[in-house]
């Protein structure tokens, strides 16, 4: 399809269509009412110049004439030529419209059998028209004024230098006038991941400037609520996390002043809120703060996995030696690895692998698990914030973030999420990476 997709190109596209027919438009005019004229006057010159020596011949003996046609060629504007061998003829056949209209008004002024070629050089303008009736002489050439003798040979490299120049032009107002815009897709791509830009630059149309200067406001505005929400989080985390610990504590000092189980299940239920609130946590700060960084994402693998074997809980690691090192968030992606793995335990059955592979330029990195799987159907609710699939998976008090902290943390790093069974049962989930 010719209609090209982004701004730019149909600015330019529109504003080089536009002045394409501009200049054919004018192209037609100018060889309606300038080429056609001055072909018709040549013609006219011409016609009158070759009709004037017919007539003096027809009132001439043979001696006459002869010595008429040798005054003749002693003329600068008047030629003879006489070719003995056939084939050999003077000038070449007419090649553009200016020729055409010439030789096409000079056969309907003296006859249309008429031969008319044309010998157009630097110095001079010869047309010649072939005579056979003067004996001796076969052609008569006559010489055009040299007034003019770029006409029309250089009309086709200035109109393309024209055309060029105007389509240079176009691209350049349309790129001058796509630039903010630009900046603007940018900005927002980066709002998109997490990122607050710096203000833009109110430049190009007035409409343009009033569409920067309220995407500045909207991203103060955006950045001033993120603030206060990280303020109020922050409030939130202590005040709730103090009387937790608490809890906690009496829970564990009770001893056998109540039911062990009873004790444990307390236990456990505080254990449950306090990780339920460092999810929510994680989930509205967004790691904004944290800068990339180049890092090596097998030693990061590694050092999650030794964390969990301090909690008897084994991953299987499948870590490719090519892997380069790449620019992630580390705690961001810390953050990610642990509630894939988190998942892949809670809901899922042992062992739970973490493999890492070289795929066409990109770094994959797999959690996989052996539990009973996810519908197909279901895939896309998964990093839903809120949602808990508990008749394809086990039960469990969670906070249905885990996932959807998983698709934030791999948006912010440009990333792909890739959900698939596995053949066998279970679930694998690859994060790929772009390197």
């Amino acid at each position: 399809m010719l209609w090209p997709r982004s701004l730019f190109g149909r600015i330019t596209f529109i504003f080089s269509g536009m002045m394409i027919l501009s200049y054919i438009a004018a192209i037609v005019l100018f060889l309606i009412f300038f080429v056609k004229p001055i072909s018709i006057s040549t013609a006219t010159y011409l016609s009158q110049q070759v009709i004037s020596i017919q007539m003096a011949l027809q009132s001439m003996n043979e001696a006459q004439k002869q010595t008429y046609l040798t005054s003749l060629a002693l003329q600068k504007n008047v030629y003879l030529y006489s070719n003995k061998y056939p084939g050999m003829l003077p000038g070449a056949s007419a090649v553009n419209i200016f020729q055409k209209g010439i030789e096409q008004e000079l056969k309907n002024r003296i006859d249309q059998t008429l031969q008319v070629r044309f010998q157009f050089e630097d110095k001079r303008r010869i047309v010649w028209l072939n005579v056979n009736n003067y004996k001796t002489v076969n052609w008569l050439g006559i010489s055009l004024s040299e007034e003019g003798n770029q006409f029309p040979k250089s009309l086709k490299a200035q109109l393309l230098v024209i055309l060029t120049l105007t389509i240079l032009g176009s691209a350049l107002i349309a790129y001058r006038l796509n630039r903010p815009i630009k900046k603007l897709v940018n900005a927002a791509k980066k709002i998109g991941h997490g990122e607050f830009p710096e203000p833009l630059k109110l430049q190009g149309p007035k409409e343009l400037q009033e569409l920067s200067k309220t995407f500045n406001s909207m991203v103060r505005d955006i950045n001033r609520l993120a603030e206060d929400r990280n303020l109020m989080l922050a409030g939130v985390s202590h005040d709730l996390r103090t009387p937790l610990a608490r809890m906690r504590l009496t829970a564990e000092m009770l001893g056998d002043k109540v039911d062990v189980e009873l004790q444990q299940g307390l236990v456990n239920d505080l254990e449950d809120m306090d990780r339920i609130l460092t999810q929510f946590i994680a989930y509205t700060r967004d790691d904004m703060d944290e800068q990339f960084q180049t890092t090596d994402l097998n030693v990061l693998i590694r050092d999650v996995a030794e964390n969990y074997s301090h909690h008897d809980k084994r991953l299987k690691l499948d870590l490719a030696n090519e892997i380069p090192d790449i620019k992630i968030k580390p705690i961001a992606m810390r953050r990610l690895l642990i509630n894939l793995i988190d998942n892949a335990w809670h809901y899922a059955k042992p062992p739970v692998e973490v493999h890492t592979r070289l795929i066409n330029q990109s770094v994959q990195v797999c959690v996989k698990d052996r539990g009973a799987g996810i519908e197909h159907s279901k895939i896309e609710q998964l990093c839903e914030p809120f949602t808990r699939l508990d008749e394809s998976r086990s039960e469990g008090l969670r906070s249905g973030l885990g996932l959807a902290i998983v698709k934030r943390v791999a948006a912010a790093h440009g990333a792909k999420l890739d959900f698939s069974n596995r053949d066998g049962g279970g679930l694998k989930i690859c994060l790929v990476l772009s390197i």
